[in-house]
């Protein structure tokens, strides 16, 4: 089996950014998947603080001059969600939270050395 037989990872399939803000919430900090939505908006799942919701804004901007960089999305996501610039739900979508919560589970372990951060 060569590279292009391989499956995808389950991330890429589920996530368009996962991380840890290494925020100490939990044990495992503060875990993040992010779906761009086909409007534009974004979709987020906070599996330690058990926090789900859609940005109001759209991530994708007509200007925009290049493909949007992962660390762009995060960056937005963080700040839509410590505004509370989002909604929590929106009927039609439970398969893109549910993959957003399995994709979480992938991020990135806490490191202690940069708790609380």
């Amino acid at each position: 089996m060569n590279d292009t037989d391989k499956p995808a990872p389950r991330i890429a399939l589920l996530a368009n950014a996962v991380w840890n803000t290494h925020r100490g919430y939990t044990s495992e900090g503060q875990r993040i998947a992010a779906r761009i939505l086909e409007d534009g908006r974004v979709a987020f799942c906070d599996i330690d603080r058990q926090i789900s919701g859609i940005t109001q804004a759209s991530f994708l901007e007509p200007a925009r001059d290049h493909y949007p960089l992962v660390g762009e999305l995060i960056t937005f996501v963080m700040q839509a969600y410590d505004a509370g610039a989002y909604i929590g739900w929106e009927p039609g979508i439970e398969a893109i939270f549910k993959g957003l919560r399995l994709a979480a589970l992938d991020a990135p372990r806490l490191d202690p050395r940069r708790a609380g951060c």
